[in-house]
């Protein structure tokens, strides 16, 4: 069933929303991935933006943190 909840956070994004993922260790830190190649690290706590960067020529089609929390793995379509 679909459940009505109150958004956590609102943020302008300027690309096309392609991935994203939440950091397994403090549930706070959220990756996303635009159609642009663009990433960027969020921190949905205090709903502010920690880093942007293009990380990839052409659409990112995945994200994912390592276990630790520490890294960011990203695939794109460029390859």
């Amino acid at each position: 069933p679909i459940i009505d909840h109150d958004p956590i956070a609102e943020f302008e994004q300027d690309g096309e929303l392609k991935a994203l993922e939440i950091d397994p260790t403090t549930a706070s830190i959220l990756i996303v991935g635009t159609r642009h190649g663009q990433l960027d690290l969020i921190d949905i706590t205090h709903k502010s933006s920690l880093h942007s960067l293009t990380a990839h020529e052409q659409a990112i089609s995945c994200l994912h943190f390592t276990p630790d929390g520490l890294k960011i793995i990203s695939s794109g379509e460029d390859g």
